[in-house]
């Protein structure tokens, strides 16, 4: 009796196991997508600046058009002074502070982060590297170019939710964007307010948070905007959820039937 009890525990535990192995497999799916998708890109951006060293060493280096992790965040640039053989001066230009690049350099550091607008102001002595949302670098001919380059104009593909019931808008809830080019130059106003946005998946998508609304309204207005201009204007509906209706024997609409499952 007590040897089948422990068979029947050892099975329910591998059952458990194994539907939390399901459960979680989406998720454990995306984690290692979006560890691959940063490892290639820290890659490509040590592969070009390995690849053109003789021109970055001993110099001002301006690096734009970098986001997230990078041989550039959360360091004092040791690492690129051996992967280059010789030390650099790296001045990194992001659009707006965020948690991988606040502005000033480390202690003792040979990164300096700043903001774009004060980008130009070493043109004179240095080189200017911009790097594209797949870590490809491109050395730029000037300053206006690389800024140009840097960030191009974000491409809005969907947004979700596109629609939410009176109370998750009295709430407050989340909403996604998924696009193109959704880095740090991007920004959201809801409301014509400025609103605070997270980026990810290398400018593929933006997420912000909307605070509970405790007007009455059928819906809430968006702006996405580049380098504070605006870009993309969209709303999302607020009312009850959309009835779902199927046809009837006679051709019309009966919302009091169920809808069929449509199977492959």
């Amino acid at each position: 009796m007590r040897r089948a009890r422990t068979h029947l525990a050892s099975a329910l535990l591998a059952a458990l196991a194994v539907v939390g192995i399901l459960l979680t497999h989406n998720q454990r799916q995306g984690s290692a997508r979006d560890y691959a998708d940063a490892a290639r890109y820290n890659r490509a951006i040590t592969t070009f600046l390995h690849d053109r060293r003789a021109q970055l060493v001993d110099r001002h280096v301006a690096v734009l058009g970098v986001s997230g992790l990078s041989p550039f965040s959360l360091t004092g640039g040791r690492y690129l002074t051996r992967l280059l053989g010789a030390p650099a001066s790296w001045h990194v230009y992001v659009p707006r502070s965020d948690p991988f690049y606040s502005m000033d350099a480390l202690p003792d550091g040979m990164i300096i982060v700043r903001p774009e607008s004060v980008a130009c102001e070493i043109e004179a002595f240095a080189i200017y590297v911009v790097f594209d949302s797949d870590g490809g670098g491109r050395v730029a001919k000037d300053c206006r170019s690389a800024l140009e380059a840097a960030h191009p104009v974000p491409e809005i593909d969907d947004w979700v939710p596109r629609h939410v019931t009176r109370q998750a808008a009295a709430a407050g809830f989340d909403v996604a964007f998924v696009g193109r080019h959704l880095g740090g130059a991007v920004g959201l106003r809801i409301d014509g307010r400025s609103t605070s946005t997270v980026h990810a998946r290398r400018g593929k998508l933006m997420t912000a948070t909307i605070p509970p609304d405790s007007v009455p309204r059928s819906a809430i207005p968006f702006t996405v905007e580049h380098r504070g201009h605006p870009v993309f204007e969209g709303r999302i509906d607020i009312g009850p959820e959309p009835e779902r209706r199927t046809p009837d024997a006679a051709g019309g609409f009966d919302a009091s039937r169920p809808r069929p499952a449509i199977r492959p």
